[in-house]
């Protein structure tokens, strides 16, 4: 059985939200790690049956986005609730952090979930979002999506790196030395001490 959540009309974007009630009736206070993530157009079938069961409307043909909301429960990723969204070309920027801030609402005042730790991949929307709604809580990127990144950047073969500018690291940390210059940079030959 899924509960829906009424979210607001855009321009722009269609959108279904639901929760699982009976396992938030279950667990919903006990959460302390959630977790969001999104798979891109999703098949137009789930949809179908979710709109069927709920006389939404029709998906004929239609793509949805479907963002997970995920709670720790007992060492395991339990589904709690799920936000499916269509945007049209040209809407409105930040309108899925508009719709994710209020999936995440609905969970926080609703069901009274008090997230201590937050976890996503380093999507924007899904991060501001739980950083509106849960500014308290400690929020980690995914360790797959940051390996990921890492083996996808180092994986580039020939690329240099970006230009080091002494001014611009120490304007971000102080106690860089200014006159540090990498070895790649430098107009002097290296000197081996």
């Amino acid at each position: 059985m899924v509960q829906s959540i009424p979210v607001h009309n855009e321009d722009g974007f269609t959108a279904i939200a639901f929760s699982l009630p009976e396992i938030l009736r279950k667990w919903g206070g006990q959460l302390r790690e959630l977790s969001l993530d999104s798979a891109c157009k999703i098949s137009h079938l789930f949809v179908v049956i979710f709109i069927h069961k709920n006389q939404s409307g029709n998906t004929n043909g239609s793509h949805f986005e479907v963002y997970a909301l995920l709670g720790e429960v007992a060492g395991s990723g339990s589904p709690l609730g799920y936000l499916l969204i269509r945007s049209a070309e040209g809407s409105e920027p930040g309108g899925k952090e508009r719709y994710l801030c209020e999936l995440l609402a609905h969970f926080k005042t609703e069901w009274k979930v008090q997230a201590i730790i937050t976890l996503t991949d380093k999507d924007m929307s899904e991060i501001n979002a739980f950083l509106a709604k849960f500014p308290s809580a400690k929020h980690q990127l995914c360790f797959w999506h940051c390996l990921r990144a890492i083996k996808t950047r180092l994986s580039i073969l020939r690329r240099r790196p970006k230009f080091y500018d002494a001014k611009e690291a120490k304007m971000e940390f102080d106690w860089i030395d200014e006159d540090f210059i990498p070895q790649g940079q430098s107009k002097e030959p290296p000197t081996v001490r």
